[in-house]
């Protein structure tokens, strides 16, 4: 141990107080480290971020506060997770249950270890650090720091994690507090004053959070700014991404991923495994990428480009009319065959968002709800709508006026935006081929491709004031 520099042995205890810590030592790329871990509470208290110039030099970015709360979401999935490992009352079991069946779960969580650097100021004593023996074999097996309250472990990679930990502190305490939901917080319900089973599953929680739940933490000793921030760039510039359907793909914590993995497999929906695009021309097999699925998914769901942030409950309430939507989408001819996409327009995923659109346009949840708009549309699908690339509604933008009457299209110009107005290159027709491929700027061109479904339906015109 005498050989070891980064902190001294002969250090003399400071007047402040201290609090023990068992570390292991560690040599990362020739560098001194050691690693501890502490309870979430703990950690929070003693660690702090620059990113704030009041609070010293900047090494950090700017919180993003979005992240966080997502992270906090994560972090209270996993504290509850942890609550029913432990021994509770049945009515206390019960309650997290049913807090778990409305927060969501996943099949595994944890947090990665956090980052941090020990600064060392001028004139400032390091921490007092003793050896720790295996009492059988005399070995040394660890080390004890003595942290003062000075002692500040400063953030390197970890902010948002920090951050996250000071929200569900914040939320559990309030609920312990008001015995009430907040407005806004982790966990929404409608509920008024919290039962004495609900705040005992609460007070479980808070309890992991507190006495159980630990992270990791890597720190390294009296690195300057500069080093600071040369290695917040290294661990988070040096990553190779994650394709994102291989990403999608290994998440079981979303549960509109999760449909995708279970229900559409069960209808016969083919998952193409790692990759984020079928190709057109090569031999499909009918099948589509996670990231396809998920995108059509969260149109149907959500009516957004994305599934981040889907609740279990919201998951819930739109799942059947999310099941009729994808059997009636099976049933539409060569839908799911060996080169599907170049059999039917409506195996090309665009077309799917605009179809799931509509469909929760005129769902109970859409700003147009309308049953019978929704029945007609889910029956079309089947077998109402012409979806075959020679369809010229779908090249109305390539075709002359006189070609657009010849062809009765003239009245779909009321239902689609003017070519004046925006991007109207919804993609191109090939002759040869007999192909119409749309193309790949899907938020443009899939409510175009709806507008063209309304008219082919006699649907009412979004357009239109009047009209949904």
């Amino acid at each position: 141990m005498s050989d070891y520099s980064i902190l001294n042995l002969q250090n003399l205890s400071s007047s402040l107080s201290e609090k023990r810590h068992h570390v292991f030592l560690g040599q990362n790329l020739g560098n001194h480290t050691f690693l501890l871990s502490a309870k979430l509470g703990e950690f929070y208290d003693m660690s702090a971020v620059a990113n704030d110039p009041d609070i010293g030099e900047v090494t950090q970015r700017k919180l993003d506060s979005g992240h966080a709360h997502e992270l906090a979401v994560y972090i209270l999935k996993g504290l509850l997770s942890s609550a029913l490992k432990t021994k509770q009352s049945e009515e206390t079991r019960i309650a997290l249950l049913e807090i778990q069946q409305n927060l969501g779960s996943q099949v595994y969580l944890c947090l990665q270890p956090i980052v941090t650097n020990l600064r060392l100021a001028t004139g400032k004593p390091e921490p007092r650090i003793e050896p720790l023996y295996d009492k059988a074999s005399g070995a040394q097996i660890a080390i004890a720091v003595y942290f003062r309250t000075d002692d500040i472990l400063w953030v390197i990679d970890g902010q948002h994690r920090r951050e996250a930990m000071k929200e569900v502190f914040e939320f559990l305490h309030n609920i312990q507090r008001t015995r009430k939901y907040p407005k806004k917080g982790l966990y929404e319900c409608e509920t008024g004053n919290l039962t004495a089973s609900e705040l005992s599953a609460w007070e479980a929680i808070l309890t992991e959070a507190r006495g159980n739940c630990t992270v990791l933490v890597e720190v390294h000793v009296g690195l300057d700014a500069d080093k600071e921030r040369q290695l917040f760039h290294d661990l988070n510039s040096k990553v190779k991404k994650v394709q994102v359907s291989l990403a999608m793909d290994f998440d079981t914590a979303n549960p509109i991923i999760s449909f995708i993995k279970t229900d559409l497999k069960n209808l016969g929906i083919r998952i193409a495994n790692n990759i984020d695009k079928v190709d057109f021309v090569d031999s499909d097999n009918g099948r589509y990428s996670m990231k396809e699925l998920v995108g059509i998914n969260s149109h149907l769901f959500l009516n957004k480009t994305n599934v981040n942030k889907t609740s279990q409950d919201i998951y819930n309430s739109r799942l059947e009319y999310a099941k009729d939507f994808w059997n009636s989408v099976i049933k539409i001819p060569n839908f799911g065959s060996a080169n599907a996409r170049q059999l039917t327009i409506a195996a090309q995923p665009v077309v799917l968002k605009a179809l799931a659109k509509l469909t929760y346009d005129f769902s109970d949840f859409g700003r147009h709800s309308d049953p019978e708009l929704l029945r007609t549309l889910l029956k079309a699908i089947q077998g109402g709508i012409d979806f075959t690339h020679n369809n010229p509604m779908w090249r109305y933008y390539d075709l002359d006026q006189n070609s657009r009457s010849q062809l009765g299209l003239n009245s779909l110009a009321d239902y689609i935006p003017e070519t004046s107005s925006g991007n109207r290159d919804v993609g191109s027709f090939d002759s040869g081929t007999g192909w119409m491929r749309f193309g790949a700027k899907h938020n443009d061109i899939f409510p175009i491709i709806g507008d063209m479904i309304r008219w082919t339906l006699k649907f009412p015109n979004r357009h239109k004031k009047t009209s949904v």
